[in-house]
This record gives structure tokens, sequence and C-alpha cells, in this order.
């Protein structure tokens, strides 16, 4: 996820399902569908498709699940930690995320992200898309 806490995911499930089957490869399955809600102001603790490939009889299968953004340590949950970010350029160094490097990998569907400038007095955000099919109609993945 983005440093910045807070993300967009505005398409419609349908629309999400199209585009990944068209743009990466089928989706056979959407795990929670029923928690995902399309959204402008995505941020931790809120539900967020992600893919990921899990085997079915050595067969490999992408597949979709709506999960809680957030990441609960092995050892337990930690009062008021934000352990929903992870900055790449220190990943390798942070012993409680070095250990998921190699396991517990997925790709987060997200149409853009905020950054936040700040003021003298406040913070101002900008919106950050990505330029190739954030906004597309489902028709031009097929």
């Amino acid at each position: 996820m983005p440093p910045c806490g807070r993300s967009v995911c505005s398409l419609s499930s349908e629309v999400y399902r199209k585009k990944i089957s068209a743009d990466v490869r089928e989706v056979h399955s959407w795990k929670n569908q029923d928690k995902y809600r399309p959204s402008y102001n995505l941020g931790p603790g809120s539900h967020a498709p992600v893919l990921y490939v899990e085997y079915k009889d050595g067969t490999p299968q992408t597949v979709m699940h709506t999960m809680k953004w957030g990441l609960i340590p092995s050892f337990g949950p930690i009062a008021n930690a934000n352990m929903s970010n992870a900055r790449s350029e220190t990943l390798t160094e942070k012993p409680f995320f070095r250990k998921l490097l190699n396991s517990k990998r997925c790709v987060v569907i997200q149409d853009g992200f905020y950054e936040w400038q700040k003021t003298p007095t406040t913070k101002k955000p900008f919106f950050i898309r990505f330029d190739k099919g954030a906004n597309e109609d489902a028709s031009d993945a097929a």
C-alpha cells in the first residue's frame, strides 16, 4: 500500500473481475466479494480486493479476495500500531516485514491513491491515478 494511507478503489466488482481476466489472467474465484464496496477513501481497516495465486491439485489459479487492510503480527495484535504500510527502501531491514518477503504476497487492486503536501497550516491531498485503464469502461477491457 502507498505510504499515504488512503487509496481509491472505485469500480464495481464486475468491472474489476472482467478487466483483470482480460489484462492479467482469468480470475477463478472471488472470496468475500460481498464485502467489497467501491470507495474513494480507503484506509487501514477498510475492505479492499487483492489478487493472489493459490494452487489447486498442483494447478495455479488466480483468486481475488476482499480482505481487511492491515497486518496483524504473528505474535499478536499490538495496541495502536499501524501495520499497514512499509517502505520499499527499508523492507529488508525491518524484521517484521523481512520474514514475509518470500511468502504471503498479493497485489492490492487500486485505481489510485492520495499523497499529501504539507503547507504551513494544513495538508493538501493530491490524487494520483494510474494512466492506463483506471477509469475505462468495462467494455474496453473485453
